[in-house]
């Protein structure tokens, strides 16, 4: 039975994600035959994909990396590189053979956002982690908050975005195309939002039945979107992780 997994952004919401992918890969799941990602999570589901579940654990619950970070913007975008710089430095990335991996982002060209979907398992390493940075191009105010999606497609209009790819939640943050048009027989969506539903436009393109969703039980604000603190990025990972080890594997065989 073939597998699909749909991993959503929601920032540092993502150790919910993370958690939860680490409790299956420990009780079995450990690859999936296509992926589709968005920002924070197509980094969780990159450091999946290479076998590097170590890592993606430390991100979230090491005090030298993600956790308590402070932000800065670079041109109204979140300067994330130096989160990228371990995704880059992997010395494991091999990724399994006939997989796939989906990105999307928002390229704005000549005051025009268009998703761009990739999969880039067809890239080498360091051309997979430039596409996974573009998914992850938050827009950041300089005064430190993020542009509602609104604020976005004012700037688009004004041209301040040409040339810039920008973070795939801002196009799309929950899409399961490819993984449809894979014809996967379960697709497996972590979101990131509590008690997380399929749209109604979504179901309509996909027998129920092959849907299986997971998501945190505890409502978060969006603002906590930026709370890479080590105290709350611990709580989600573990609130992710519990949920996984009780989840039913058989849900995923049916």
């Amino acid at each position: 039975m073939s597998l699909g997994v749909c991993l959503p952004g929601g920032g540092a919401k993502g150790a919910f994600q993370a958690g939860v992918l680490e409790a299956l890969y420990n009780r079995g799941i450990k690859k999936y035959d296509s992926y589709a990602c968005t920002s924070i999570g197509a980094m969780n589901g990159y450091y999946l994909y290479t076998e590097n579940v170590d890592k993606m654990k430390k991100m979230w619950i090491s005090k030298k990396n993600l956790c308590g970070k402070r932000f800065k913007s670079v041109d109204n975008i979140i300067d994330n590189s130096e989160d990228f710089k371990p995704l880059y430095e992997l010395k494991k990335y091999r990724i399994p053979e006939n997989s796939s991996f989906y990105i999307n982002y928002l390229q704005v060209r000549d005051k025009i956002g268009k998703e761009i979907i990739v999969d880039i398992s067809k890239f080498n390493h360091k051309n997979r982690v430039d596409y996974i940075k573009y998914s992850c191009a938050l827009p950041y105010h300089q005064w430190g908050e993020l542009f509602s999606i609104k604020e976005v497609k004012e700037y688009i209009k004004e041209g301040k975005f040409d040339g810039c790819n920008l973070d795939g939640g801002m196009a799309r943050n929950t899409y399961i195309d490819p993984l449809i048009e894979n014809n996967v027989d379960k697709i497996l969506i972590i979101s990131t939002r509590h008690n997380f539903e399929l749209p109604q436009r979504v179901k309509e393109k996909i027998d129920n039945n092959k849907i299986v969703i997971i998501s945190p039980k505890t409502s978060v604000d969006n603002k906590e979107m930026l709370n890479f603190s080590s105290e709350f990025c611990s709580k989600m990972y573990k609130e992710g992780y519990d949920i996984g080890l009780k989840f039913d594997l058989d849900l995923l065989k049916k």
